[in-house]
């Protein structure tokens, strides 16, 4: 059978029952030796008595002190393992943050990471500075309990009422700060009073820097009073540099990848993405037999507004058509800039007559409704479209873009403003 190790404690308690046993063995002896030497015991009875006290009490107080220190150790041991474990656990999501480059998924997996890191947290949050705003805004919350409230307005309200001033003060002072009992600092006498739907009781924030520059917040709290620690605090600091470093590279890739794909001017697909979605879309339907129709558009007499007003007043123009075009398709349509004054969108799951009245309604909302110029004139426009719907003579994409560039061709040719069917 396998001995049981003994804790420091037991060590220490056996150490001061031996002391205690050699003090009496010792006086013992030395009475003895006053016996056989025919000195009287009452004469030294109260000697041996408070000697043996004042040894007893010196004892005591020794290993009372080393008691205290050994306590000291072990919770100072034991706070460097829980931070050891914390950075271990940080250092290997460093990895995985550095290699993701979808914001969304960065953030949920900062989160999971601090919160799996730094055990004494309840939940998280992660704040980022707008751009535009320049002002913190809320991007990420995880953690237990919080997904039972009733809509995203509690989480919301959650989240801004207890972290919001922190987040602010964190940002601005580039410094993490660590709340020991958030009912004690705040001065809503509901929430000192203990009578808050929420139970969050201590927070610790790290500001999420990145060459002196505030990316954003990074904040934990738990239901528990001084639930961290001045070395939780430290771990949250240290990872929140490594945790700002991926966030800017996300928003960096997500921002080129934005670049890649979109028209500066128009904000719509490019013409090499409309493609890319157009052939999916089209391998889709005919994979499925699905109906699909494509839109060819363009601006009638629009090198007449470029002559007359500028191009700062075309490009404006070309601007509130693409707006317009949104407005009026759905959420599943795909609109692009194919060229110039010219727009191309596919449209799943339309047949020719759906498709039609898609048109018919881009047609009113440009013909009917002035553009207004920066100097204050009116710009009638018109669009001629041509439509083509997915048939067994649809082979490719560049079949089935002729098809409609060719309806396109007609509608210019049969006077403009109009809609042509391939």
């Amino acid at each position: 059978m396998k001995k049981r190790q003994r804790t420091a404690q037991e060590k220490l308690d056996r150490l001061k029952w031996k002391v205690y046993g050699l003090a009496i063995l010792f006086l013992a002896v030395i009475e003895l030796y006053y016996f056989f030497r025919g000195v009287p015991l009452l004469d030294n009875v109260l000697d041996l008595m408070m000697g043996a006290g004042g040894a007893g009490v010196l004892i005591e107080f020794a290993f009372w002190n080393a008691k205290r220190l050994q306590n000291q150790l072990d919770d100072e041991l034991q706070n460097s393992r829980r931070h050891f474990r914390q950075m271990v656990s940080l250092h290997t999501a460093t990895t995985a943050l550095v290699m993701t480059h979808d914001l969304r998924e960065l953030l949920e997996r900062i989160l999971e990471a601090t919160l799996n890191a730094i055990q004494p947290a309840n939940t998280g949050s992660i704040y980022l500075v707008d751009p535009e705003t320049e002002q913190l805004k809320l991007e990420a919350l995880r953690g237990e309990d919080l997904f039972d409230m009733e809509s995203s307005q509690d989480l919301e309200a959650f989240t801004f009422a207890y972290e919001q001033g922190y987040a602010d003060q964190a940002i601005q002072s580039k410094e993490a700060i660590l709340i020991s009992d958030v009912h004690h600092e705040l001065e809503d006498q509901d929430v000192q009073d203990g009578e808050s739907k929420f139970a969050v009781r201590s927070l610790i924030l790290a500001p999420l820097l990145l060459e002196d520059h505030g990316v954003g917040v990074l904040a934990l709290n738990s239901f528990s009073v001084e639930a961290f620690s001045d070395m939780d605090l430290t771990s949250l600091r240290t990872f929140a540099t490594t945790a700002a470093a991926a966030i800017l590279n996300a928003r960096l890739y997500e921002e080129a990848h934005y670049l890649a794909i979109t028209d500066v001017l128009t904000e719509l697909n490019n013409r090499r993405h409309f493609f890319d979605l157009a052939r999916a879309e089209l391998d889709r339907s005919q994979r499925y037999q699905r109906s699909l129709s494509l839109l060819m558009l363009d601006l009638d007499h629009f090198k007449h507004v470029n002559d007359r007003y500028g191009h700062t007043v075309g490009d404006q123009v070309l601007q509130a058509v693409a707006a317009r075009c949104k407005e009026t398709i759905r959420k599943q349509d795909i609109i692009g800039r194919y060229g110039g004054e010219e727009f191309a969108l596919i449209l799943p799951e339309t047949d020719t007559q759906a498709a039609h009245n898609t048109a018919n309604r881009i047609r009113v909302s440009i013909a009917e409704t002035p553009f207004a110029a920066s100097n204050g004139d009116e710009i009638n426009l018109t669009v001629s479209i041509g439509i083509a719907t997915l048939d067994k003579h649809t082979r490719d994409l560049t079949t089935f873009i002729s098809a409609a560039d060719s309806a396109l061709y007609k509608a210019k040719e049969s006077g403009k403003d109009c809609i042509v069917v391939a």
